[in-house]
């Protein structure tokens, strides 16, 4: 009986530590892409509301992709990443020029994170 308990124990362990690495890598995407909009130097209301669009879709960009955080392709999070924001900002009604931005700032960003 210990020895079934031991191993219990052990599994509970490993699944525990593959969690929260798989949730550390995918936060460690949500970050570097809050980075480049940063980066990007936003008017600092845009910087908010695209912030908030990324909490928002960081979820279910990684769920898309299929893959656990460590696996996740840097280019193809950020061009579908992107591809939501701007999306959002359309359906929000967002000035064209914030648009014209987001996209402009997908090409470089994604054509960067290429091999």
């Amino acid at each position: 009986m210990r020895h079934v308990l031991f191993l219990l124990l052990a599994v509970a362990a490993v699944v525990a530590v593959v969690a929260y690495n798989r949730d550390r890598g995918a936060e460690t995407f949500r970050d570097d892409f809050i980075g480049i909009i940063r980066y990007n130097e936003f008017a600092a209301e845009e910087e908010r509301y695209l912030t908030g669009l990324v909490d928002r879709h960081h979820v279910a960009v990684i769920t898309e992709s299929g893959a656990s955080g460590e696996r996740i392709d840097a280019a193809w999070y950020v061009e579908h990443m992107f591809d939501r924001l701007i999306e959002a900002a359309r359906a929000d009604g967002r000035p064209d020029e914030l648009l014209a931005r987001l996209e402009q700032v997908k090409i470089d960003n994604v054509a960067a994170n290429r091999p």
